[in-house]
């Protein structure tokens, strides 16, 4: 499986990522034309970075289009999070930087080995920032989040809401990694 941006005859001096994101572990096929560069002794890459994983990929050079073609077994590395990314062509100690920019990177559910790691109160926290959002950006007059409606009068009991299902995830967190006052162990001397 194979993610790549729209290409049409005349190829793009920019790279059009998908806004829904680059799905990890498929081969990621992305091509750029750029006359500039383009004269056959400049060597092109690509660089994902964020804070914890990064992907450097060079570029196969024909003529004035750079191509790049990225094995799943590369981008599987990747989690998903978003990532920075900066397309550079390099001739001996000259580099310049053509595009940079952020692409989000998403896990593909279609693989076998997939389990998702949210709990249901951070779903449940997602789903409400979603609806919030939606709500305050003005796209609706009115969500629905649960059982219940809300308009932008309503938006107080909404974020209420959002809060309460926010310090229960917090909570949970704490539990899960041995930050509660409960998980404690105080040690007491007594003497003999």
């Amino acid at each position: 499986m194979s993610t790549s941006p729209f290409l049409s005859q005349d190829l793009a001096k920019t790279i059009i990522f998908p806004d829904t994101g680059l799905i990890a572990g498929t081969n990621w096929q992305f091509k750029v034309q750029n006359f500039d560069y383009g004269d056959g002794t400049w060597a092109g890459q690509i660089v994902f970075a964020a804070t914890t994983a990064r992907l450097v990929a060079p570029a196969s050079v024909d003529g004035n289009i750079f191509s790049w073609d990225i094995a799943g077994a590369d981008t599987a590395r990747l989690l998903p999070q978003p990532y920075q990314f900066q397309v550079s062509v390099t001739k001996g100690t000259d580099k310049f930087v053509l595009q940079t920019g952020g692409v989000k990177v998403v896990v593909d559910i279609g693989n076998a080995n997939w389990v998702g790691t949210e709990t249901i109160l951070q779903k449940d926290l997602a789903a409400c920032d979603k609806t919030l959002l939606a709500l305050l950006s003005q796209k609706v007059q009115m969500v629905t989040f649960g059982t219940k409606q809300y308009t932008l009068w309503d938006v107080a009991k909404l974020w209420q809401v959002r809060n309460e299902i926010y310090q229960r995830v917090q909570d949970e967190r704490a539990k899960l990694i041995g930050n509660r006052r409960s998980n404690r162990i105080i040690p007491w001397f007594r003497n003999m």
